[in-house]
């Protein structure tokens, strides 16, 4: 499994209650609540202060819960695990897992949470699943006071053109209490937004304080507080990590310009960036505080081995040291699979750079030509590719997108993927069509040389019909239907899913690609 999400904060309840019992309640409610799970597994809500599990709830669900007393600590913990899902579609070979924790020290409150993915095959091939921040972390913010002295929110607080909002907002930024990051969200000299500082402080809602500028003459009361270079206006965002000092370098604190941000085309597109570069950092922290899963099963069993040994029950001691002899194991076992993430990770940067040094040295040589030493340096973007490939593939690829493709601001991010698939097309599968290599097992051929690609030779009559608009082009006076696409990636994040929709034209013998984009709309989407 890799964690691909974490956070933790201190919390109070607002009803005068007990806060463990009341956040042990709100987080089975949370779980309990989940699309497919059957009805009388949602009795398991009133044991909020009871140990169980594990136990199926439904919908391929797992759910179990620890109550942990003791000295002057308790806590209560739960883990749920289920496929991975997306829409209707269910993918069993991925798990999902969520880790809730809920600790009292002294009586003080603190809740965590961390979501892992992992493969429950024996395929080893990468698990390419940005972080989302769980409702839950929502429902802990908008009924628990959260944050301690800092309060946290899902709303962005503002920070208005006055001198005084300046020297508190300098305040936050170097308080030693503060944990978390500031993301600062600046309006271009016009006064719009090119970043949406609502969605934003939504999605790093638990992760980070978002802040916004009123209007530009905010910021500019700003750089009587901040120097130059760690300040941020016209459109601007930057994230203030904990630890914030004047005299940091400008780089510790990362700054995306408007134009940078105008590069993510959906909505939601650039808050979704901002939760992946903050998560990563996230998921290496953990305060002695907070309650984990293991930290419990270990208590657990540090129990049972004392019970055992007053018992003096030998047998019993042993199987329980072997018990922790295996999860210590899995553990190893997961920290090496995210340690091969990472490599995989640096090796691709690694041949990218490999390949720009290439692109570099044949720039130097006299005489080198200009196309072959384009040709070697990876396109940089979606558009970018398909500009590469009409111009490597003409002839055997043609160009006609409708009006629901997506190439202009695509924010996948593994262009140089798309460039190799569109190579497929003009290649294997042209060789296919045309009958210079009859017999091409095509759904096996691309995954030869895209693992993670795959190919669908065709669409229901009646989704082609419902949703023509997706499923037609125009081209040479003519409609096309586009009966087969291409594609990789199950998730709803555009920067980890594409699709390539086509079809082959017998008479003039070429591959006319009409769509290019996230999903296709279909009945189950």
């Amino acid at each position: 499994m890799r964690t691909v999400y974490r956070t933790g904060f201190p919390f109070e309840s607002n009803a005068g209650e007990d806060p463990l019992k009341e956040g042990a309640a709100l987080c089975l409610n949370w779980a309990l609540t989940r699309p497919g799970v059957n009805n009388g597994s949602r009795a398991l809500a009133s044991q909020h202060s009871q140990s169980f599990g594990p136990v199926s709830i439904g919908a391929g669900c797992w759910l179990e819960a620890r109550l942990l007393e003791g000295g002057d600590r308790r806590g209560w913990a739960m883990r749920l695990r289920h496929p991975h899902r997306d829409g209707q579609r269910t993918d069993e070979q991925i798990t999902w897992q969520t880790e809730v924790g809920i600790a009292e020290k002294s009586g003080s409150f603190t809740f965590t949470c961390s979501v892992a993915v992992g493969r429950t095959d024996s395929a080893i091939a990468p698990v390419r699943f940005g972080p989302t921040r769980p409702r839950l972390v929502l429902e802990m913010l908008k009924k628990f006071r959260c944050g301690g002295a800092i309060h946290l929110s899902d709303k962005p607080y503002v920070l208005t053109n006055k001198a005084d909002d300046a020297k508190l907002f300098r305040k936050l930024l170097e308080s030693p209490l503060r944990q978390l990051p500031v993301v600062f969200v600046t309006p271009r000299v016009s006064g719009d937004y090119v970043a949406d500082a609502a969605v934003i402080a939504n999605q790093l809602a638990g992760l980070a304080y978002g802040v916004v500028a009123s209007c530009p003459a905010a910021t500019r009361f700003l750089s009587q507080e901040l120097p130059p270079q760690l300040n941020c206006y016209d459109g601007g965002v930057r994230v203030y990590w904990p630890g914030f000092a004047v005299s940091d370098s400008p780089y510790a604190h990362p700054l995306w310009l408007w134009w940078r941000i105008c590069c993510f085309n959906q909505p939601d597109a650039f808050a979704r960036h901002l939760l992946e570069k903050i998560t990563s950092v996230a998921i290496l922290s953990l305060h002695p505080d907070w309650l984990t899963w293991a930290t419990v099963e270990s208590q657990d069993r540090a129990k049972a081995i004392e019970r055992a040994k007053s018992a003096g029950d030998t047998e019993q001691r042993l199987k329980l040291f072997e018990e922790e002899n295996q999860l210590l194991l899995a553990e190893i076992d997961q920290l090496k699979a995210e340690l091969d993430s990472k490599s995989t990770e640096l090796r691709d940067a690694r041949l990218k750079i490999h390949t720009y040094l290439q692109a570099f040295e044949a720039r130097k040589r006299l005489g080198a030509d200009q196309r072959e030493e384009e040709t070697m340096i990876p396109p940089a973007n979606v558009e970018e590719a398909l500009e590469r490939a009409q111009q490597l593939f003409a002839g055997r690829l043609v160009f006609s997108l409708n009006a629901k493709s997506e190439v202009r601001r695509n924010p996948f991010e593994q262009p140089e993927q798309l460039l190799e698939a569109l190579s497929w097309l003009a290649n294997q599968y042209f060789d296919s069509k045309s009958g210079a290599k009859p017999g091409t097992r095509l759904r096996d051929s691309i995954r030869e040389i895209l693992r993670d690609w795959f190919y669908s030779g065709g669409q229901s009559d009646q989704t082609m019909g419902q949703f023509r608009e997706w499923y037609r082009c125009h081209f040479e006076d003519r409609n096309w239907e586009l009966g087969e696409h291409i594609g990789t990636g199950t998730s709803k994040d555009s920067r980890h899913s594409i699709r390539v929709a086509f079809t082959w034209d017998k008479q003039g013998k070429r591959v006319i690609v009409g769509f290019i984009g996230q999903h296709q709309r279909s009945r189950k989407t």
